[in-house]
């Protein structure tokens, strides 16, 4: 089962990935990640990335929107 954190609904990460964290050390899950297609969250995305030890990411990019290329993990 594949469960993320969904930044554009979810107001407090810390807790959310925590929970994930928890029920993956406890088998009830395998991957825990985050996602986001909001530019203005790009920044707080970026240090979530740097401190949280996940396995995936989705961000917003496509050929008309290359945005997230403007900040680096």
């Amino acid at each position: 089962m594949l469960f993320g954190t969904y930044r554009a609904n979810l107001r407090d990460t810390e807790t959310h990935l925590r929970t994930l964290r928890e029920m993956k050390q406890a088998g009830r899950i395998r991957y825990s990640g985050i996602t986001t297609s909001f530019e203005n969250q790009y920044p707080e995305f970026e240090q979530t990335i740097k401190k949280e030890t996940l396995d995936f990411i989705e961000v917003d990019y496509a050929l008309d929107n290359r945005n997230p290329e403007l900040f680096s993990a």
